[in-house]
């Protein structure tokens, strides 16, 4: 979990999760052939330095027997490998649902979405829980079902890139310097920024209502933009002091930064100075 965030929000709000029985025909991943091959998440296994192994063909057949639906592929080479949980554990204290608990939270036709969801995640302090639909494809939607905000909402279009998002935040995390909670986000101070920044995929849900994510020479920027505030995460390349000068408006939150690295100290201060 980011620096910070543990205490921001206090909850102890039940998930709500339904249980839900399938009753459709079983049929093993990849059209039952027993062959493996990484399509959906290669890149996010590369980012890692990870080779995931499947789990042998009897257990993935047990795992689909149980939640009665052949999984998604982009899905089952997360849950049907090795690399499930610990992929999901990345750079968070969230808590993932085990393989044995996968049909006993599995919900039926969901009123907001239509759909029959799989919940995989849930947030640590209880707040909110990701899902997948199990009847859109190889690569469905990640949705999210937030205490605040009841029904199912679009998290991200697809499951790998709600992964990849999550791998590359915990990567930034290890290097983040500045943080700041400051003023909600206007259409302007983003526009300037997309001058200056390549905007990566956006996330939606939580935490905020829009998580923006800006890649730089200087430094990346992550924003988890809410109604009420917009909290800032910079992860310098290098220089902090540089990281600084590359956002344009940088003295709009100059009051709100504050440092997570003794580095960052001298660059605040002449920024304040200013």
């Amino acid at each position: 979990m980011f620096p910070g965030l543990r205490g921001l929000m206090q909850t102890n709000a039940s998930r709500g999760l339904v249980s839900f029985v399938w009753s459709v025909s079983v049929r093993v991943v990849l059209g039952g052939s027993l062959e493996w091959g990484v399509a959906y998440l290669d890149a996010v296994f590369e980012l890692l330095g990870v080779a995931p192994e499947p789990l042998p063909p009897s257990a993935r057949l047990a795992i689909e027997r149980r939640v009665g639906v052949a999984l998604p592929e982009a899905f089952a080479e997360l849950v049907l490998t090795d690399a499930w949980p610990g992929t999901l554990l990345f750079g968070s204290d969230d808590q993932p649902v085990p393989r044995e608990e996968l049909l006993s939270v599995a919900i039926g036709p969901s009123a907001t979405t239509g759909a029959s969801l799989l919940p995989f995640l849930w947030e640590n302090q209880g707040v909110c829980t990701w899902a997948i639909p199990l009847h859109e494809g190889p690569d469905p939607r990640v949705l999210i079902e937030v205490e605040w905000m009841p029904g199912w909402q679009l998290a991200c279009a697809t499951f790998s890139t709600w992964l990849s998002c999550r791998v590359q935040d915990g990567r930034m995390d290890e290097r983040i310097v500045y943080a700041a909670q400051a003023p909600p986000i206007s259409s302007e101070m983003l526009a300037a920024l997309r001058e200056v920044f390549t905007e990566a995929p956006r996330t939606y849900g939580f935490p905020g209502h829009t998580t923006y994510r800006l890649r730089g020479d200087a430094t990346d920027l992550l924003l988890w933009a809410a109604e009420d505030q917009c909290d800032w995460w910079i992860a310098p390349h290098g220089d902090p002091a540089a990281a600084l000068r590359s956002i344009p408006r940088v003295e709009s939150i100059a009051s709100a930064l504050f440092t997570l690295r003794p580095e960052g100290e001298p660059a605040l201060k002449r920024l304040r100075a200013e």
